[in-house]
């Protein structure tokens, strides 16, 4: 499949705009608290305005599918809820705070494998 470069360039840029928002835009407190908790309701929902929020950004891209679509975001979903249910488990397990190296490493992580996830879904879309 030829896919133009700059669908790929604005499909990253759109995912990226869109984490920010949905992480510290429309992350609540009580949603942020109680990631360490598996399956507690304000990790679930953080995760599914992800999901949510990408929604927009399959438009702009070749997707094979309707279910293909709904399956990346669905893989999404999970796969973000998984990363920060672990980070904040090691946060709170290492007692780590913003003043210990360690938290930072981790929150950078963190960041990153939301990153790699994004460019992994424009990847499987364009094949």
């Amino acid at each position: 499949m030829n896919i133009d470069p700059n669908i790929i360039l604005l499909a990253i840029g759109w995912f990226t705009i869109k984490h920010f928002v949905a992480d510290f835009v429309f992350q609540s407190q009580s949603q942020f608290k109680y990631k360490h908790i598996y399956g507690h309701w304000g990790g679930l929902a953080h995760a599914g305005i992800h999901g949510i929020c990408s929604v927009p950004i399959f438009l702009i891209l070749p997707a094979a599918s309707q279910l293909s679509a709904v399956s990346l975001i669905s893989a999404e979903i999970i796969v973000h809820y998984h990363l920060d249910w672990l980070k904040k488990n090691y946060v709170l397990h290492k007692g780590l705070t913003t003043r210990n190296r360690r938290y930072w490493i981790a929150f950078g992580l963190d960041q990153l494998l939301h990153m790699m996830t994004y460019i992994a879904i424009i990847y499987l879309l364009i094949q």
